[in-house]
């Protein structure tokens, strides 16, 4: 079997004419992939270089790149490369190219995928500041809210396959509706009773399930320890013959025959001390967002205006909440010194901290 090589030239080309000499230099950006029997160079498009933001200052003191990805925004900090943000921006618009109502729910949603550059530490991320980066197989470290991470490498393959299920699981958790997310579970089940993706990790659960196939429908591999032998080869070819009934759902999906209902997001209202929950049963569901440098602590209040305490949002952080219509919330800082009250109005409402 021979393996896809990845590589990456600085080239520079001069022209000689017997009757006169021109000289100039053409630098190009290739990536040469070595198939069994041919050989196929991308170049890079100088437009495409444009399409990179330059944020000047940086988005929470450290993101200076970013680009916006057919409904998802990728940043990175300066030691990010550009031809790396480019890669990675161009598979997310593969994944979510099919569905505009998918697109807008990630955009109303503030979906972002941070990439941490070669060389970087994973904790020099604002969102993840403070976080313990030692145990790379704790799950949590992957799941700050709203943004993603992914990693930066030198293979191009491994890189894509990591970034392409940190984008899938975001569209998995706030781009599919409900009855979408059934099904994944469904099928994940199915595969449980024929004893499918056992000890590897797209038969952990639903999610692992969904992000781990994406790599494989979009041809590359899913996570696999070297000693597996039950590991499908990389590509798409591979996961329909060792899971037809995953790969069915993965094409239903992805090339859009099935469409997540669109959501809008609304800006939940400030109210005044005196405000209460009301009994209302209708489910709803609340987007919290802290662009600011300190722990956020929430609360929720009853129908009987008890509070109860639902948790804490990090720095540079947004995270969805599971609530109801006409609740009503408290936003403290971390001397516990309550700075707003709110109320959720709508099937999906935001509050944003700027303090």
């Amino acid at each position: 079997m021979i393996h896809t090589m990845p590589c990456k030239l600085s080239m520079q080309i001069l022209v000689k004419t017997t009757t006169w000499q021109l000289y100039f230099s053409l630098p190009i950006l290739v990536s040469i992939s070595i198939l069994s029997l041919g050989i196929s160079i991308h170049a890079q498009n100088p437009s495409e270089m444009d399409a990179i933001d330059r944020i000047n200052p940086p988005i929470f003191g450290f993101y200076v790149k970013a680009m916006h990805c057919g409904g998802i925004t990728v940043r990175g900090s300066a030691h990010l490369r550009d031809d790396s943000i480019l890669t990675i921006c161009n598979r997310a618009k593969q994944l979510l190219s099919k569905s505009d109502s998918l697109q807008q729910n990630m955009a109303q949603r503030g979906v972002e995928l941070h990439v941490v550059a070669i060389g970087e530490a994973m904790s020099l991320l604002p969102e993840l500041s403070g976080k313990d980066e030692s145990n790379s197989s704790n799950r949590s470290l992957f799941q700050p809210g709203l943004y993603r991470v992914c990693f930066e490498t030198e293979d191009e393959r491994t890189m894509l396959n990591q970034c392409t299920s940190q984008i899938a699981l975001s569209m998995m958790l706030y781009g599919f509706d409900s009855a979408m997310r059934r099904n994944i579970q469904a099928q994940f089940q199915s595969t449980r009773t024929q004893h499918l993706w056992n000890g590897l990790e797209a038969g952990v659960d639903a999610q692992e399930y969904w992000s781990q196939l994406s790599a494989w429908y979009f041809g590359g591999r899913g996570n696999c320890p070297d000693t597996s032998q039950i590991c499908p080869e990389s590509g798409v070819e591979a996961l329909k013959s060792y899971d037809r009934g995953g790969y069915l759902l993965l094409h239903q999906l992805y090339e859009g025959i099935e469409r997540p209902k669109a959501v809008t997001v609304m800006r939940a209202r400030s109210v005044s001390k005196l405000a209460i929950s009301s009994m209302n049963p209708v489910p709803a569901e609340l987007q919290v967002v802290n662009n600011s440098g300190h722990l956020l602590y929430l609360s929720k209040m009853d129908p009987y205006g008890h509070i109860i305490q639902a948790g804490e949002l990090g720095p540079f952080n947004r995270t969805v909440l599971s609530t109801s219509l006409f609740q009503v919330w408290i936003v403290s800082n971390q001397k516990k010194i309550e700075l707003d009250r709110f109320i959720v109005e709508d099937s999906l409402s935001e509050y944003i901290s700027e303090n």
